[in-house]
């Protein structure tokens, strides 16, 4: 199949998208979650999305922090590979994203939430969870394994590779 079959008609036609996500830690183990609309859910995400045109994944990285969170940040290391698909409005995308790790010096420092003109309809809030919460509450995060993931990363195991995680 060609580059021009890759329409995003169908699940086997899913137009790549490579992307970029940023787990954000706070100087007591805080994560940063972007609240977003996903299909007919909402759910709490790390902060980041696709790359644009010639864009590195470190530079899409810091650039989607800058945007969704207002926060200017060394990256850290990469930690975490997510391939999927899914479908929204009618589109099919093949995502492969890196995380980076960011860590801060502060506790819960101010988030400057501004979404995009395109994500006015999909990005609800930004606020710092404690992993705690997030697991008694049951808030439903993407991926779904991120709840597992950043248990290690709050104490400080950064993983030799990345670790590979679906939808």
């Amino acid at each position: 199949m060609s580059a021009a079959d890759l329409d995003g008609s169908s699940e086997e036609r899913a137009i790549p998208r490579p992307g970029a996500r940023v787990i954000v830690l706070d100087a007591v183990g805080h994560v940063l979650l972007i609240h977003q609309r996903f299909n007919d859910r909402a759910l709490w995400f790390c902060p980041g999305g696709g790359l644009q045109p010639g864009e590195t994944h470190q530079d899409a990285a810091r650039r989607e922090l800058r945007e969704e969170a207002g926060i200017e940040a060394e990256l850290g290391p990469w930690v975490c590979l997510r391939r999927a698909r899914w479908e929204t409005r009618g589109t099919w995308y093949d995502t492969t994203e890196r995380f980076y790790l960011v860590r801060l010096a502060e506790e819960t420092p101010p988030i400057a939430f501004t979404p995009g003109e395109d994500e006015l309809t999909t990005l609800i809030e930004a606020r710092w969870w404690d992993l705690a919460d997030l697991r008694e509450q049951g808030v439903p995060v993407s991926p779904l394994s991120l709840l597992v993931l950043l248990g290690p990363l709050v104490r400080g195991v950064v993983p030799d590779e990345p670790w590979e995680v679906g939808l």
